[in-house]
């Protein structure tokens, strides 16, 4: 299973990517998060698989 992450300042571009890649990808997992800075820790999860 694919992971990603997306991160937006705007939660309604979360909603639409969102949807549009599980609407393409439905085995996909997708993450969102509204703030950059609460994502640099997320990003380093999603490559190693551990929560920060």
């Amino acid at each position: 299973m694919q992971k990603i992450l997306a991160i937006d300042d705007k939660k309604e571009n979360l909603v639409t990517l969102s949807a549009l890649l599980k609407n393409l990808m439905p085995d996909c997992a997708v993450s969102t998060i509204l703030s950059g800075r609460e994502g640099i820790p997320w990003k380093k999860w999603f490559r190693k698989g551990q929560p920060p």
